[in-house]
């Protein structure tokens, strides 16, 4: 039932207001906000209303407007306002005409108390088509609602305009609004006590990697045994998603036209041998009309966990399904072409290493990187394809990552710290220039920059530059110059690639162009191993710094003019000017 406060401000409006509230009573819960001290501010009880579906004030348009303002969000969250005269005279929608129902309202009541409805929503009255207006009766959703203005001022100067109606969150037109049919249902199953953030992120990710809303997920469905499974309630808690279950007899009934994935294994746990499959396919029978229902994502598993896509009705859309139903028996990427995931996987132990890099790692298949960085993920690579090499090896492993995309396959390149900082996502990009077709997605970690600075202290409070000292990539004057134009600068400094077996005198060398222009005695430090096995942290000053123990694990930090020592830690001070 629909919750609508009604507000108001002197005795008048007070019996205007309990004779609204009495009319809408009986189709809603009505509380009607009288003035008083005991029901606190204004402004309190306007934030607890916009929980509810309608706010009505009786009184000054103005009144309303302040009172709102603090609270309103966008067009698909923001309750109906709505504004009456002491007088009933008028009716005047405020906020959320069409898809929070508010024009309707407002007509409805100007009906009921004899008073004009002032309705100024530019498509009612020129008598357009409003387009959320039809999303709302429909029940669709809609995903980007900030361009429901673009569609409406098209209509408005009656020119053609596009509209996507799919589960698909695909740009089909130079602005396209994407409205979404509610038409999919989610099979789930997962081992006993499985971590919610894990499966959340799961399901997140298989929805992402497919281009399909959340918003499309109509209900989530598994087995009756998994009722208990806290995860699987919570998220669909989390998401305001119907939960169904099933015997393992209900499920095993379904035709064998779907042809679901069969598993012994599963079998001998459940009763049935799969679970996902068959709960999606179940549940979009009982919604779908005239059994138009398919399989529309086969299972997908990863770490105990199994999801699958069942679409209903017919509503799916075109992208990618054939007029039948049936999904394309295509790859992953463009044009039936594989994609390629650029991963930082931070500095190396899993607390660092982010939900996002974690799917698509366990998506992949090859895993490919070099040999130091597959091994610090090893876990999340066991019975998949890992291809790794050693150093100077990058362009060769680009390569063969492209050859595995162009073959329809999903690969994951993973660097250590972050894909872009001295990672591999540049030179996938170069790699693959001739091959658009190709999807690459970068997904970011935590660089050393930032993993080492946070054990230091906080060197990087102010700007600061990140140099490399390696000169593979680099030629050394360039390293040089930008040493110099560093400490010119007053900037803190992160040297990566600091010595190495070869390049013995490397860091020497920079230590002694920076104090060119720094003195001695300025803040220092270092982090070798950051984040793993045998980390070692140690402040120093920056003379003493070629004589420590640093290699290519290390991460250098030289601080600025405002950098000191507090408590035994590096911090850089904020810099802001005293007024």
């Amino acid at each position: 039932m629909k919750k609508i406060t009604v507000f108001s401000f002197s005795e008048k409006g007070n019996r205007v207001n309990l004779e609204i509230a009495k009319l809408l009573s009986s189709d809603a819960e009505v509380e009607s906000s009288l003035r008083s001290e005991d029901g606190g501010t204004l402004r309190e009880r306007t934030e607890r209303a916009f929980r509810g579906d309608a706010l009505i004030f009786v009184g000054a348009a103005g009144i309303a407007v302040r009172a709102i303002a603090p609270f309103i969000r966008s067009k698909d969250k923001d309750p109906a306002v709505i504004v009456i005269d002491e007088l009933k005279q008028h009716v005047i929608p405020l906020l959320s005409g069409h898809l929070g129902g508010a024009n309707d309202l407002a007509e409805s009541l100007a009906k009921q108390i004899c008073a004009e409805a002032v309705i100024t929503t530019a498509t009612d009255i020129n008598k357009v088509f409003a387009v959320d207006s039809f999303a709302k009766e429909k029940g669709i959703g809609i995903e980007n609602p900030e361009r429901i203005k673009d569609v409406s001022s098209a209509l408005l100067r009656n020119e053609e305009i596009g509209v996507s109606i799919s589960p698909y969150l695909t740009d089909i037109f130079p602005k396209t609004l994407k409205l979404i049919p509610k038409c999919l249902c989610l099979g789930v199953g997962c081992r006993k006590g499985t971590e919610y953030d894990k499966l959340k992120s799961f399901i997140l990710g298989f929805l992402r990697d497919r281009n399909i809303s959340l918003s499309a997920i109509s209900d989530i469905a598994t087995i009756d045994i998994k009722k208990g499974e806290a995860a699987i309630r919570r998220f669909a808690d989390e998401y305001n998603l119907r939960l169904s279950f099933f015997t393992a007899e209900e499920l095993k009934e379904l035709p064998d036209s779907f042809s679901f994935s069969e598993s012994d294994f599963v079998l001998e746990k459940t009763g049935v041998s799969n679970v996902c499959e068959r709960s999606a396919v179940k549940r979009a029978l009982e919604l779908g009309s005239e059994g138009r229902v398919s399989l529309l994502e086969k299972k997908q598993a990863s770490g105990g966990m199994t999801l699958a896509l069942a679409v209903f009705d017919g509503t799916g859309g075109t992208e990618g399904i054939h007029p039948e139903g049936e999904k394309k028996d295509e790859a992953p990427g463009k044009n039936g072409r594989g994609s390629i995931s650029v991963v930082g996987i931070g500095p190396g132990s899993s607390d660092k290493l982010t939900p996002e890099a974690e799917n698509a790692i366990l998506k992949a298949d090859p895993v490919i990187g070099y040999r130091v960085y597959t091994e610090l993920i090893k876990e999340l690579t066991k019975g998949k394809t890992v291809i790794s090499s050693d150093m100077r090896k990058e362009r060769e492993r680009c390569e063969k990552a492209r050859e595995y995309a162009l073959k329809g396959s999903r690969v994951a390149v993973v660097c250590s710290g972050d894909a872009e900082i001295y990672g591999m996502a540049g030179l996938i990009f170069e790699v693959c220039i001739s091959d658009p077709d190709i999807d690459i997605t970068v997904i970011p970690g935590i660089t050393a920059a930032l993993a080492g600075g946070a054990v230091l202290g906080s060197p990087l409070t102010n700007d600061f530059s990140v140099i490399s000292l390696s000169d593979h990539l680099t030629d050394k004057e360039t390293i040089n110059k930008r040493l110099r134009a560093a400490a010119e600068a007053d900037l803190v400094c992160v040297l990566y690639n600091p010595r190495s077996r070869i390049r013995k005198e490397s860091l020497r060398e920079a230590v002694e162009i920076l104090l060119e222009k720094l003195p001695p005695e300025r803040i220092s430090g270092y982090v070798k191993n950051i984040g793993r096995e045998g980390e070692r942290v140690k402040l120093c000053t920056l003379t003493e710094l070629p004589d420590e123990d640093i290699d290519m694990f290390t991460t250098v930090f030289i601080g600025n003019s405002a950098t000191t020592v507090i408590n035994g830690r590096m911090v850089t001070r904020r810099g802001y000017r005293q007024s």
